[in-house]
């Protein structure tokens, strides 16, 4: 209904379908506070990987805006992020956040794997003071057997029957 009027403003197509979803998103959690206004905590934008050029090189990135014109930013770039330069992480979706007068740029890395053929088969059983666990190959013999103890559900419990 207001793709055309989206378009005219200068919103890439891109732009016009992302827009759908987030505010699908906050006509969903306008239902889900029984219809009071949503509140807008902080200024942010999830940005979709058509919508920008990462250089890793210069360490800048790119972002579509308006009118097809885009805007640069120079990134801050921590020693720890250099593991996402070996070539086999991908960017993906990035989050941009304005606060406090300043830019902040959250990207997130994927990484293709290749599904393995199973070695062996685990099974769980979940109890209110602990975990049991067995491991068997494919060939059905023991691999490893184990109980690891916790309190988590007993304490739950506790708080349940203190409530009622």
């Amino acid at each position: 209904m207001f793709y055309s009027r989206l378009i005219r403003m200068g919103f890439r197509a891109h732009h016009v379908s992302e827009i759908y979803k987030r505010a699908k998103e906050v006509v969903e959690s306008t239902r889900g506070n029984n219809g009071s206004k949503p509140v807008l905590k902080k200024l942010t934008a999830r940005i979709h990987t058509l919508d920008y050029k990462i250089d890793l090189n210069t360490k800048t990135i790119k972002i579509a805006v308006l009118h097809g014109k885009w805007v640069e930013l120079e990134l801050k770039w921590y020693n720890y992020l250099n593991k996402y330069l070996d070539g086999s992480w991908e960017p993906g979706e990035i989050l941009l956040s304005y606060r406090y007068g300043r830019f902040y740029v959250y990207i997130t890395f994927h990484k293709d794997i290749m599904p393995r053929e199973p070695e062996a088969i685990m099974g769980v059983d979940l109890n209110f003071n602990n975990i049991t666990y067995t491991i068997i190959d494919l060939n059905s013999e023991l691999v490893s057997m184990g109980v690891i103890p916790f309190r988590g559900l007993s304490r739950a419990l506790h708080y349940r029957k203190l409530a009622e």
